[in-house]
């Protein structure tokens, strides 16, 4: 039997683009580190991006961290199918 979140999550795509969520999510969590005990963004500080460019790539992550996070906690809930 299908769970909605299993079937939500094969709407999503494969095993591949869902470690790419992992990826970018991770990629979050360590500007966030950085800006927390470095008080560097690396996003900015490090690869220059500014003003729109900046925003969609924070809305990339944050879309990335959510997906990330429902996913594990689907397969935590449903199990690995």
């Amino acid at each position: 039997m299908t769970t909605t979140s299993n079937r939500i999550m094969n709407a999503i795509g494969d095993k591949t683009l869902q470690v790419l969520f992992q990826i970018i999510a991770g990629i979050g969590a360590l500007n966030w580190l950085s800006l927390e005990f470095f008080d560097t963004d690396l996003l900015v500080d490090t690869i220059g991006l500014t003003g729109d460019t900046y925003t969609a790539v924070i809305a990339v992550i944050g879309v990335a961290g959510a997906l990330a996070v429902y996913n594990a906690s689907a397969w935590f809930t449903d199990g690995d199918e």
